[in-house]
C-alpha cells in the first residue's frame, strides 16, 4: 500500500501495510462486519475470534477480542491480531512475505439514544511484534511500527427487523515509511471512509448483514500492476446465527474485502480485491 519507486523489494515492503487486518463487532453487540454499532455495549461480556482465509497456502489472519460494558453509555474492546501472508506470484520479479502482531484498544460513547442513536468511537492500536513486509529475493523490507490513532461517529436506526448504520471513521496511517535501504516508501495517509451498513433480523437466532466502506481521503490498497497506492472500496457481507442459545454462543460465516477486526484496518481493502472466507464465533460470560 505504498507508492514506490522502481526495484522489486519496494513491492515487498508496501504489503506490510495490507496485513494489518475490520472493527470487532459481535452479534450480541450490534453493527455489522466492518462497522461499529451505533448502540454502547451494556450486556454481559463477549470473548470472541475471527478467523480470515485468503488465496495461497498459510495466508490468513486471527484475532482474539474482548467486549464489554465501561461505565454507564460507554462500552470497549480490546483485541489481539496477527497475520501473514506470502505473495504466491512475484510482482517485478520477487516475492512478497510479511507478518504483523498487532494490540488494538478502542472505546464506544453514547452521546445520543433516541431515533438515530449515536456513538463516538475512539481507539488506538499499537504494533506488538512482526510488522514487517519483506522482499523474499533480497531481504530488504520495511518496519511499521508506530501507534495508529482511529476515530469514528457511528449512527444507527432501527425500522422493525431492518437496521441501518453510518459510520464516517478514520485512521491516522503514517505517510511514509523508510525502508532497510535508507529509501522511503509513501503509506496510505489518514484514511477516511464513510461506511453504510444493513443488518436483517430474520428470525430470533439468525440474522444477516453487509456493508459497504467508500474511501474519501487517503489510499487503502495497492494496485497489483503498478504497485502504487489506491483507493478501493471496502465491503463485507456474512450471516450470524445462534449456535447454543444457553451459552448465548454465536457464529457468523462471511466473506469480505478488508483483512481483519480493528477499527483501523477495516479500512484497509486487499489487492485486486481479493476476497477472504472468514469465520467468527462469540460468546458471552
Amino acid at each position: 500500500m505504498f507508492k514506490t519507486r522502481p526495484g522489486p523489494w519496494l513491492l515487498a515492503a508496501s504489503v506490510i501495510l495490507l496485513l494489518v487486518s475490520t472493527q470487532a463487532v459481535m452479534a450480541q453487540c450490534g453493527g455489522t462486519l466492518n462497522l461499529r454499532s451505533g448502540v454502547a455495549y451494556k450486556g454481559a461480556n463477549v470473548g470472541w475470534t475471527d478467523w480470515r482465509f485468503w488465496d495461497g497456502e498459510d495466508n490468513k489472519t486471527y484475532a482474539f477480542g474482548l467486549t464489554g460494558k465501561v461505565a454507564d453509555n460507554w462500552d470497549g474492546s480490546v483485541t489481539f491480531q496477527a497475520a501473514g501472508t506470502e505473495g504466491e506470484d512475484p510482482i517485478g520479479g520477487a516475492v512478497r512475505k510479511s507478518d504483523l502482531q498487532l494490540l488494538a484498544l478502542d472505546a464506544g460513547w453514547q452521546v445520543r439514544d433516541t431515533n438515530w442513536k449515536i456513538v463516538l468511537n475512539p481507539g488506538c492500536e499499537f504494533v506488538t511484534a512482526d510488522a514487517l513486509g519483506t522482499n523474499a529475493v533480497t531481504g530488504e523490507s520495511a518496519d511499521w511500527g508506530d501507534m495508529i490513532g482511529t476515530f469514528g461517529v457511528v449512527c444507527e436506526r432501527q425500522y422493525g427487523s431492518w437496521t441501518w448504520i453510518i459510520n464516517p471513521k478514520l485512521a491516522g496511517w503514517k505517510d511514509d515509511v523508510v525502508a532497510t535501504n535508507y529509501q522511503t516508501v509513501e503509506g496510505f495517509g489518514t484514511v477516511i471512509g464513510i461506511g453504510v451498513g444493513l443488518r436483517k433480523q430474520m428470525d430470533d437466532r439468525l440474522v444477516l448483514m453487509a456493508d459497504v466502506t467508500p474511501i474519501i481521503s487517503g489510499d487503502n490498497s495497492l494496485d497489483m500492476d503498478t504497485n502504487e497506492v489506491e483507493r478501493t472500496l471496502v465491503w463485507g457481507v456474512g450471516a450470524t446465527y445462534l449456535l447454543l442459545p444457553d451459552s448465548n454462543t454465536w457464529l457468523t460465516v462471511f466473506g469480505s474485502n478488508a483483512f481483519g477486526t480493528t477499527p483501523a484496518t477495516s479500512l484497509l481493502a486487499t489487492p485486486d480485491n481479493s476476497v477472504c472466507f472468514g469465520v467468527r464465533a462469540a460468546s458471552t460470560f
